[in-house]
């Protein structure tokens, strides 16, 4: 399963459609599905790929609200007007064709089901906020010889902030701090998102 999330900012009544992405192509039916955040999925409907043929017979209190369209040669979910009821994050999935088959024949076979990538749609007519962010030194260089930096991003709208740890190679390139040689922490709050990292001490500059 991918978790993979693009992020979509929208005011109400804009239109949005979603692509099916990192799955399979040889998928017979297309799943989509709504997760609102401490909520469970929740099945829209299922398209037959490469036809665009929609099946909306789940009982999803919006179904009347989702569509599809299609685009290139793809078929995506699409809203027309959004609001902010629709504000979740969307998932597609597919059935493996090899193994639909053979469940459709009544052979044994193991069914595989394929994630792809999600979408978070935040619906707001509030204006976007840039996160202010700042670095602390947690701590001096330590007796074992590890630092500790605390990143802290506050006042941002929407809360949607990922912090991530860069620092300079030898080269003078901006990478990312190698994972394998720190250990990081994230605690997120209303309005705020924190970040802590503990690593080696090295004389390049850290940022997040």
């Amino acid at each position: 399963m991918s978790w993979c999330i693009v992020v979509s900012i929208l005011k109400q009544g804009q239109t949005v459609s979603f692509s099916c992405q990192n799955i399979e192509q040889n998928c017979n039916y297309v799943y989509w599905y709504q997760k609102e955040e401490k909520k469970t999925f929740i099945l829209i409907l299922r398209i037959q790929n490469g036809y665009c043929n929609v099946y909306s017979d789940y009982n999803h209190p919006q179904k009347e609200e989702f569509s599809v369209i299609k685009q290139k040669n793809n078929c995506n979910l699409r809203i027309k007007s959004v609001k902010v009821s629709h504000s979740a994050t969307y998932y597609c999935t597919c059935w493996d064709s090899a193994s639909h088959n053979y469940f459709l024949t009544r052979e044994f076979s193991l069914c595989r089901i394929v994630f792809g990538s999600g979408t978070r749609l935040f619906v707001t007519d509030n204006p976007v906020r840039k996160p202010k962010v700042t670095v602390y030194p947690a701590s001096n260089h330590e007796s074992n010889g590890k630092t500790t930096l605390l990143c802290l991003a506050r006042d941002m709208f929407p809360d949607l902030v990922k912090i991530s740890w860069k620092m300079e190679d030898e080269y003078g390139q901006t990478v990312e701090v190698p994972k394998a040689e720190t250990e990081q922490l994230e605690q997120r709050e209303e309005g705020q998102t924190t970040s802590m990292i503990i690593g080696p001490s090295v004389v390049v500059p850290i940022y997040c």
